[in-house]
C-alpha cells in the first residue's frame, strides 16, 4: 500500500475532481466510505447527473473559518492505493484504514486514553471512485478552531501502510525510514518519455554508481570507474582544505537543463547510502581488491555443468570465488543476519546483472533495481561480517572477469537464488521469478535447497529470456 500527501487549499475543487468522471473517464461510482460524520447523511446529492459537492465542501470549510490563524495550505490531501494483485478490499475495509492512517496522523480523534484537548479532531472524508484506491481530505482546523499541524505526516503514514499490508495480506512495499533511493520526479519522468529514453536519467545513473562503487576499494577507484562508464564527473573540495576531497555529483551525457548545462546529482541525491563519506566507509571496511590476479587464471576458462546438454564457461579465478562463496554461505545455512551482508548481497546481484546483461540492461537488471530486503539498512556503519567479506571477494572477481561472461550465467543462479528469496519481501519473489533463469537440473545439492515458486517459475522460463546479451554502452 502506498500513500502519497499533497497539500491544497481549494477543497471544493479537490470534491469536484473525486466526484468526477476523471482525466479519462476512469471514475466510477465515486461514494463515501468513511467520515467526521455519518458518511449516508454527508454523500453529495446527484442534480443533473453530477455530484453537487457544495453543501459537503461547507461543511468541512467550517472549521476554518472559525479557525483564527489557519494553515497556508489547509486542505490535506491523500491518496492510499494498493497494488492490482492485492485482495479486494470492501467498503468497510476502506473505511477502516482512512481512519487508522488518520489516527497514525493525529488529525482525528485517537484511541482512548488521549488527554482530552487532542480528542478534538478535523473534519475529514474518504472518497473512493476505483476498486484499488481512495482518497482522503481533511482540512486543518480542529472543531474547537484551532489549527492542525500534522508533524512528520509522510513517515506516519508509511509506517501506518506497513501495518495495514500484514493486517490485510497486501505486497509489502520499501519501509518509509529516510534510507529509500528518491524515485524520479514527475517532470523527469515526462522528460525521458519526450527524449525516447528507456528511464530517468536518475534511474540509469543510481544504478552505474551503485556498480561503480560495488567493485571499487577507494575513492579514486571509484570515480575512475565513473569516468570508464561514460558518465560526467564533478567533483567537490572542502572551502578551508582544497586537498580533501568531500564529495562527488554525476551527470549523464546529453542529458541538460534549459540553459544547455548537465543535470547534475549529488550521490545523497541518488540514495542516501551513496554519498561519499558512506562509500569510504564502506570501502575502509573490505580487504584489498585482487587487481594484480595470475595472468594465467584470467586467460583459462572452465567448463561448469548447466543441464540439458549445456555449459557454462567461466574465467578459472572467478569459478574458485563461486565454489568458495558457496561452500561458506552453505555453511552458514543461506541465512545473512547482518545488514552489512545483505548489502553486499545486493551489491554482487547489481554486478551480475550488469555481466549478463550489459550497459542496456533487460529484466534480469530491472528486478535487481527494484529488490528490497528485509531488514537491510543501506551501507550500515559496523564491522564487515564473514558472510559479507564472501559476498564482496566474489564481487571483486566478477568485476575483472565480467566482458568473459558467456551467454549463461545458471550456475551463478544456481548458488544465488536460495539466498536472494531467503531475504526478498515477499512481493520481490514476483519480481525476481520473471526474470532470472532458474537454477539448472544438475545444480549442486546445495545450491537448490528449499527452491520455493519463485524459482520453479524462473526455470520455466529459461528458454523464452534472453540474459546472455554481450555488454554494450548506450
Amino acid at each position: 500500500m502506498i500513500g502519497k500527501i499533497v497539500r491544497g487549499s481549494d477543497v471544493a475543487g479537490l470534491l469536484r475532481y473525486l466526484y468526477g468522471p476523471g482525466r479519462a473517464n476512469e471514475h466510477t461510482d465515486p461514494h463515501l466510505v468513511g467520515a467526521w460524520d455519518d458518511p449516508q447523511l454527508l454523500e453529495p446529492a446527484v442534480r443533473e447527473g453530477r455530484h453537487d459537492v457544495r453543501r459537503l465542501a461547507n461543511l468541512l470549510e467550517q472549521p476554518l473559518q472559525a479557525c483564527p490563524r489557519p494553515p497556508a495550505n489547509p486542505v490535506w490531501h491523500c491518496a492510499l492505493r494498493v497494488a492490482p494483485t492485492d485482495p479486494r478490499l470492501s467498503d468497510g475495509q476502506w473505511g477502516a484504514v482512512a481512519r487508522e492512517v488518520l489516527d497514525r496522523t493525529g488529525l482525528v480523534p485517537p484511541a482512548a486514553g488521549a488527554s482530552p484537548e487532542d480528542i478534538i479532531g478535523c473534519r475529514w472524508v474518504a472518497v473512493r471512485h476505483a476498486e484499488d484506491h481512495i482518497h482522503l481530505v481533511v482540512t486543518l482546523a480542529r472543531e474547537d478552531g484551532r489549527p492542525a499541524r500534522p508533524s512528520n505526516d509522510y513517515y506516519r503514514v508509511g509506517r501506518a501502510c506497513r501495518d495495514l499490508e500484514d493486517r490485510y495480506h497486501l505486497v509489502r512495499t520499501a519501509p518509509r525510514d529516510r534510507t529509500a533511493p528518491r524515485r524520479p520526479t514527475r517532470a523527469e519522468t515526462e522528460k525521458a518519455a519526450r527524449h525516447a529514453r528507456r528511464e530517468a536519467p536518475r534511474l540509469t545513473l543510481r544504478r552505474e554508481v551503485r556498480i561503480a562503487a560495488a567493485g571499487a576499494t577507494s575513492t579514486e577507484d571509484f570515480l575512475d570507474r565513473l569516468r570508464n562508464q561514460g558518465l560526467l564527473i564533478r567533483e567537490r573540495h572542502s572551502r578551508q582544505h582544497p586537498a580533501l576531497r568531500t564529495g562527488y555529483a554525476v551527470a549523464w551525457p546529453g542529458d541538460h537543463d534549459d540553459r544547455g548545462q548537465p543535470v547534475w546529482f549529488g550521490g545523497s541525491k541518488l540514495a542516501p547510502d551513496l554519498a561519499l563519506p558512506r562509500l569510504e566507509r564502506r570501502w575502509a571496511r573490505r580487504g584489498p581488491n585482487p587487481r594484480t590476479a595470475d595472468a594465467v587464471a584470467r586467460r583459462e576458462d572452465v567448463h561448469v555443468p548447466a543441464g540439458r546438454g549445456q555449459s557454462v564457461k567461466l574465467p578459472v579465478a572467478l569459478f574458485a570465488q563461486l565454489r568458495r562463496l558457496e561452500r561458506e554461505l552453505h555453511h552458514h545455512s543461506f541465512m545473512l543476519r547482518e545488514p552489512d551482508g545483505l548489502a553486499a548481497l545486493h551489491d554482487l546481484l547489481q554486478l551480475l546483472a550488469r555481466a549478463v546483461e550489459g550497459t542496456r540492461g533487460g529484466l534480469l537488471t530491472d528486478a535487481v533495481d527494484n529488490l528490497h530486503f528485509r531488514g537491510a539498512r543501506p551501507d550500515p556503519d559496523t564491522r564487515s561480517t564473514a558472510d559479507a567479506r564472501a559476498l564482496q571477494a566474489f564481487s571483486n572477481a566478477l568485476t575483472h572477469h565480467e566482458r568473459g561472461m558467456e551467454p549463461s550465467a545458471a550456475a551463478l543462479w544456481a548458488t544465488l537464488l536460495p539466498i536472494v528469496r531467503r531475504h526478498l519481501a515477499p512481493d520481490g519473489h514476483k519480481q525476481l521469478g520473471r526474470a532470472v533463469v532458474g537454477p539448472p537440473p544438475t545444480a549442486p545439492a546445495s545450491a537448490t535447497d528449499g527452491q520455493g515458486p519463485a524459482s520453479r517459475h524462473a526455470k520455466s522460463q529459461h528458454d523464452r529470456v534472453n540474459l546472455g546479451r554481450s555488454p554494450q554502452r548506450r
